[in-house]
């Protein structure tokens, strides 16, 4: 079934499992004003994160890293919870404000952002943009696909506070 002419920048979102926020959220705000397209959906293995894990280590040290581990925990016993519910009303709102989205959009779930497979996905759709909302760097053989480019959105400081909590 060929797409349908909107007149509208085609769109690709690209974000973490996990994030119900990017998902959901992001996902109809994009479609609100674009032709959402396809959807990436990057599946981290456990394999994955224990090297992400082991690496930020190697690059902080294990003393900033116990620091690191410290500040989650805390977060998951004070904030957490208060957080959850923020985001369950925040979510409740953005689907009152925003369409549900078509169920004929392509979805590709991947453990890489970078794979082979994901650019020619990202070639089939013939985006003219792309948002980004991944911890992982993207390499340009999937950031320059859409014609207009590839935008990441972070919910923090970079670099001085790369992998920090968003809440931090």
């Amino acid at each position: 079934m060929a797409p349908v002419e909107t007149g509208r920048p085609r769109s690709v979102l690209m974000c973490h499992a996990e994030s119900r926020l990017n998902r959901e959220g992001i996902a109809r705000w994009l479609a609100s004003f674009t032709d959402l397209v396809g959807l990436v959906i990057i599946e981290e293995t456990k394999d994955q994160g224990r090297l992400r894990i082991k690496r930020e280590a190697k690059r902080i040290g294990w003393m900033r890293m116990l620091d690191v581990a410290a500040f989650r925990a805390y977060y998951g016993l004070t904030r957490a919870r208060a957080d959850a519910a923020w985001m369950s009303d925040r979510l409740d709102r953005l689907a009152d404000r925003f369409p549900d989205l078509r169920p004929d959009i392509p979805v590709f779930r991947t453990p890489d952002p970078n794979a082979p497979e994901v650019a020619s996905f990202l070639s089939g759709l013939s985006p003219d943009l792309m948002v980004a909302r991944c911890k992982r760097i993207l390499k340009p053989a999937i950031f320059t696909v859409p014609r207009l480019g590839t935008y990441v959105l972070h919910p923090g400081v970079c670099p001085e506070y790369r992998n920090a909590h968003g809440a931090f």
